[in-house]
């Protein structure tokens, strides 16, 4: 939850409480979906849908389905329809989420509070029209095309009320809301439903920003929000899918040795003595594990009551405090009382279910990062492309490739070197990267699968 007193409207929005985008809200995905993500380079290198995996890899491991990253850096509505011949179609998606606008906007047109050229204006009016325009013409040929299912999202926030040091493209944020209204249109029009980013995430700035003026879950840019902001956006998206919250659901009544409810799992094998309560558990499913650098969001939204509830109550217990153990590893003290009213195990390290969790964990992100290469290299095929710069020239290519870092003038040039870099090592070896996701993502689907475990509660005082 958010901390008390920082923020009511932010509270009201992340609830659902104020008024939303009229379209449907999504429903969950399913055993054999292919999802395709088409976006900037907030999907392209940024963790959100990893983390969207990652729930479903831990809460449904007997449904495999499969996520395509199909998000460029830099890339707008515009490019999207671009490159969906060669690159969105041929995965042949049944779902598509989009999440565009960040660089159709044209945020070099912003920066003053309340211009008044009206040229300027008039080219931010244009450059909303052209996305509006390219997003019709993206989602028509999809649905021509392919006949999937669509959700579309509303671009996540351009920070312009932060302070910090990054110059502050002023209006931004409001552009990227018109975006959003577009979205929610068009959701309606081709019969799909939305998730809404931008609304809470900017609230939430807003509401923490009053007494913490240089706080954001956006990054430093005002762009790219980080890892913090990343799981946000994969729990305001799950909110929105309505997707459940229970890992396993147990509860034990030591006085009549019976099992009252075994919720999401089996339970078998109960005996129960004055000093011990001890069974074995086979749950349906595995915590949802937050690294880390997104543990904030614990903090800031109700992430652990919506996602993550792993629950054991056992009453009739005789005062004093009890230990839990699975699998011989201690995991939690807790007085009698507390066992009764049930504890929640899903966020506990120590479990050997959450240690399988974060292998899972693990093998997503070197899945998603293995896939990230390729987008890379997509990136740069789509700028050769523009160029009119020959796919197999290499010369041609090294030529622009100097001429556009000498154009940066210094500008970002690291990170561009590193992608044509990238583009080189990778592109002749595209295919065989590629094979390496997919054994990637069957590994994920094998070792996701939940294992039995021996329960211990004993009395320890």
């Amino acid at each position: 939850m958010l901390r008390a007193g920082r923020g009511r409207l932010a509270w009201m929005v992340l609830l659902g409480l104020l008024p939303g985008l009229a379209a449907a809200a999504p429903a969950p995905f399913v055993a054999g979906d292919r999802v395709c993500f088409v976006g900037d380079s907030i999907t392209h290198g940024r963790k959100w849908h990893a983390y969207l995996y990652l729930y479903y890899l831990t809460r449904q491991p007997q449904a495999p389905l499969r996520f395509q990253n199909a998000g460029i850096a830099g890339d707008s509505a515009a490019g999207a329809v671009s490159r969906l011949e060669w690159d969105i179609l041929p995965g042949q998606p049944n779902k598509v989420v989009v999440m565009l606008g960040m660089n159709d906007i044209g945020r070099g047109y912003y920066g003053k509070p309340d211009p008044v050229d009206p040229a300027i204006l008039q080219q931010r009016e244009a450059a909303l029209n052209a996305h509006r325009n390219a997003m019709g013409t993206l989602l028509t040929t999809l649905r021509d095309r392919l006949q999937p299912q669509f959700i579309l999202c509303t671009p996540s926030p351009y920070d312009d009320t932060v302070q910090n040091t990054t110059p502050n493209l002023f209006g931004c944020n409001a552009a990227l809301q018109r975006c959003g209204q577009m979205a929610g249109e068009l959701a309606t029009q081709f019969g799909g439903s939305t998730v809404d980013f931008n609304g809470p995430l900017t609230a939430l700035n807003l509401a923490r920003q009053r007494t913490a003026p240089t706080w954001t879950i956006v990054g430093p840019d005002r762009v790219h929000p980080g890892d913090v902001g990343m799981m946000l956006m994969a729990w305001l998206f799950l909110k929105a899918q309505s997707a459940p919250p229970t890992i396993s659901d147990l509860a034990i009544d030591s006085t009549a040795r019976q099992v009252v409810r075994a919720g999401n799992a089996s339970l078998r094998d109960l005996a129960v003595a004055a000093d011990a309560v001890t069974f074995e558990a086979t749950e349906a499913a595995l915590p949802f594990p937050v690294e880390p650098s997104a543990q904030e969001a614990l903090q800031l939204v109700s992430l652990e009551a919506d996602l993550c509830q792993q629950k054991l109550a056992v009453s009739g217990l005789a005062a004093g405090t009890w230990r839990l153990s699975i699998d011989g590893q201690a995991v939690l003290e807790a007085p009698a009382a507390d066992w009764a009213a049930g504890r929640n195990l899903a966020l506990l390290a120590t479990t050997p279910q959450y240690r399988q969790a974060l292998e899972v964990h693990n093998l997503n992100l070197q899945r998603f990062s293995t896939e990230a290469r390729l987008r890379s290299v997509n990136q740069i095929r789509m700028m050769l492309e523009r160029a009119k710069v020959g796919l197999d020239d290499a010369a041609a290519q090294e030529a622009y490739f100097q001429q556009f870092l000498a154009a940066r003038n210094g500008d970002n040039t690291a990170y561009f070197r590193g992608q044509f870099d990238n583009f080189l090592k990778t592109r002749p070896i595209y295919d065989e990267v590629l094979r390496q996701v997919d054994e990637l993502t069957a590994r994920c689907w094998q070792l996701n699968q939940p294992r039995p475990h021996r329960w211990e509660l004993r009395r320890v005082g």
